[in-house]
């Protein structure tokens, strides 16, 4: 069995599509359904909600832990919302340590402290697309690992958490040869007293192009070590836009 015995699983069929994002893909595939939380996904294959849920956790377990390398979990345009205040919830949204092949997408996450944190030294080759990942504590989508992908997502209103010093960062990545495509990043705070940083950038060799930054101290922040390139940005009320890294062009 896929999940835990607490999770409701039977198959179902969709067809999906991603337009909204930019990223136009047509899915049709059997998927296991969650529709108790928190889950666990111990097995490969492909999972996915089925309605909208408004949660109460608070933390530490996520509201979706991924225990397995070979998952595509689509949130088929529906929203996992958590409003537990204890007094500050410490529930992430989706969680994976040292998988591949892990593809997230398709709906919307609120009020963690992050929608999704997808790390370790044997994460590689994530997809997160296609999401929107609003009002969380401290960052958005944090994914490590070579070869990930972070694209057509929208993050809104991260970050300010009082439950520790932290830099809030609207997408975070570490690896190698990672990809930061098309996505728009509004409104990212840090802890009291810190910065709010629309990319932090802690790999080597990313590539970071497309992207749309407003209402952040800092656009893109390449931490000391890390190398890349960044091309066809736009930023606006960026106090500092770019940090680090080589400018491939057409960056504002």
């Amino acid at each position: 069995m896929p999940m835990n015995e607490s999770h409701c699983v039977r198959p179902t069929v969709l067809a999906l599509g991603l337009v909204a994002s930019g990223w136009a893909t047509e899915v049709r595939a059997a998927c296991t359904v969650l529709s108790s939380f928190p889950a666990t996904i111990s097995q490969a294959g492909s999972y996915c909600l089925d309605d909208d849920f408004v949660l109460d956790l608070p933390g530490p377990a996520p509201a979706i832990m991924i225990k397995a390398d070979n998952v595509v979990l689509d949130l088929a345009r529906h929203r996992l919302r958590n409003r537990a205040q204890t007094p500050e919830s410490t529930a992430a949204g989706i969680v994976a340590l040292d998988r591949s092949n892990v593809t997230i997408r398709n709906g919307t996450l609120a009020g963690f402290t992050s929608a999704v944190q997808l790390t370790g030294a044997g994460s590689r080759w994530s997809l997160v697309e296609g999401l929107h990942a609003l009002n969380h504590r401290s960052n958005g989508l944090i994914v490590e690992g070579k070869g990930s992908i972070v694209r057509g997502n929208r993050i809104d209103q991260v970050g300010g958490t009082t439950l520790g010093a932290t830099v809030g960062c609207g997408v975070g990545v570490r690896g190698t040869a990672l990809r930061v495509l098309d996505n728009d990043i509004i409104d990212i705070q840090g802890s009291p007293g810190l910065t709010g940083v629309g990319v932090c950038v802690s790999a080597v060799d990313v590539q970071l192009v497309g992207n749309r930054l407003t209402s952040v101290q800092v656009g893109i922040h390449f931490q000391p070590g890390a190398s890349g390139k960044y091309r066809d940005n736009l930023t606006t009320n960026v106090p500092s836009p770019f940090s680090g890294g080589t400018d491939a062009g057409n960056n504002n």
